[in-house]
């Protein structure tokens, strides 16, 4: 084992033994350059829902599919489904052993590179490519850890101009209910209004993922209190009022996004004054007003 993992209970032992196992067949038949336990097991916030994800890494071509079908023999995989198509440089498998869903990801080094350097460069700061630099940052490598350690350096300070970036993001994606609220109200929008609270909610994460200088992705926040316990700089009690956001009717929710984006914005100005905040279409306490009708022919 060349990691430290961070939990030493059965549930625990259970994945970290069998992601050992993996990573030692995985090497034996693919020569992978390294290997990464990701996820929850990584983190020491697995359960016994949680699935297994495993990353393996290497110099030159990924393994073939008959490369790969012969680990799965060996490890009497069950259910496999190919986890995303095929490219070039990537593929992933799914199955499961011993009632366990796993997904092994496999990837050229190369394009890893290519990811880390997209998202620390904030070229794309909404991009899934910061699921894979949070993957890495709290991942424990169970093969090659000199290579993932590397990377972990590589990623431990965000640079100012991608922190920059994600705040401006996050909040040019912010759509204000609050301007257009009365004109809803006369609207059969429900569906539409709860989906964009919902989605308006990530991007105040994303904003103070920025404003802390955290990496962010909003693809599978599974444990969003867990993330926001990680943020020094936050409007107080983040996670309840994120939470009645989306559990609230659609007045109610709109006025509670209204303040959150508020005192969000607030904080930019204190801690990240360069920021430029105008991108947010209307500021809280904008309205719209109706307009009158009139006679246009005359």
């Amino acid at each position: 084992m060349q990691g430290k993992f961070p939990r030493d209970d059965e549930v625990a032992h259970t994945l970290v033994s069998l992601a050992q196992r993996l990573s030692k067949i995985y090497v034996a038949h693919c020569a992978p350059r390294a290997v990464l336990l990701a996820g929850s097991a990584a983190e020491g916030l697995a359960d016994e829902f949680s699935d297994l994800d495993v990353i393996a890494y290497y110099e030159d071509a990924i393994p073939d599919d008959a490369r790969l079908k012969g680990v799965r023999a060996e490890l009497a995989a069950e259910n496999y489904r190919e986890a995303f198509p095929r490219n070039d440089h990537a593929c992933a498998e799914a199955y499961r052993l011993r009632g366990i869903d796993v997904e092994v990801a496999h990837f050229e080094i190369a394009e890893v590179e290519r990811r880390l350097s997209n998202a620390l460069a904030g070229h794309d700061p909404g991009s899934t490519d910061h699921k894979a630099v949070m993957g890495i940052q709290r991942g424990v490598p169970l093969h090659g850890a000199d290579l993932i350690q590397e990377w972990q350096a590589r990623c431990a300070e965000m640079p100012d101009a991608l922190a920059r970036a994600m705040v401006e993001h996050y909040l040019r994606q912010t759509v204000p209910l609050w301007y257009f609220a009365e004109a809803l109200q006369r609207r059969d929008a429900t569906l539409w209004v709860q989906q964009t609270l919902a989605t308006n909610a990530l991007n105040v994460l994303g904003v103070l993922a920025g404003l802390n200088r955290r990496f962010y992705s909003t693809y599978q926040m599974k444990r969003m209190r867990n993330f926001i316990d990680s943020l020094a700089i936050a409007p107080a009690n983040l996670a309840e009022r994120l939470e009645a956001v989306v559990r609230s009717d659609d007045r109610q929710g709109i006025e509670l996004l209204e303040a959150l984006v508020r005192e969000t914005l607030e904080l930019v100005a204190l801690h990240m004054p360069e920021a430029n905040t105008s991108v947010l279409r209307y500021a809280p306490g904008a309205r719209a007003r109706a307009w009158r009708v009139t006679n246009v022919g005359k």
